[in-house]
């Protein structure tokens, strides 16, 4: 873990079209002063031996520390769960420990991060146009 005390203010990925990439730029947009830290864990399991998919640790308040949330996530995972339980617990990040159980507020933030992952992902990804079907391009019929 590199500083605790902040975000990485680049989001850089090896990858053009990484989707958890994409999440942490929309979340950047809508959030800009919130702080954590994302880290891919080797595995997640909870107390019963069950294999979890993200997790949220966020700071003891009383203990006058200024760390931030850390988000895990299971590299076992696909990229797009990943990105997706990414999404889901930066909301957490947005919203405080009292968003844990969901509800109204985390369902409108959750939706709005969607929305700015979509409009990003399509200003950047725009779709091809599809080509015409038949035809090999030999003027046969």
């Amino acid at each position: 873990m590199n500083n605790p005390k902040t975000t990485p203010p680049a989001f850089t990925s090896v990858y053009a079209n990484d989707p958890s990439n994409l999440v942490a730029e929309a979340f950047a947009e809508l959030y800009p002063d919130a702080k954590y830290e994302a880290i891919l864990a080797p595995s997640i399991v909870d107390p019963n031996g069950q294999i979890v998919v993200s997790c949220i640790t966020f700071p003891n308040e009383q203990d006058g520390s200024d760390t931030v949330p850390v988000i895990a996530i299971n590299s076992q995972v696909g990229v797009e769960v990943a990105a997706e339980a990414l999404g889901k617990e930066l909301i957490h990040v947005a919203l405080g420990p009292d968003s844990l159980d969901g509800g109204e507020e985390y369902d409108k933030a959750l939706a709005a991060l969607k929305a700015k992952y979509e409009e990003i992902a399509t200003a950047r990804f725009p779709e091809e146009e599809p080509e015409p079907n038949g035809g090999g391009g030999n003027g046969e019929q």
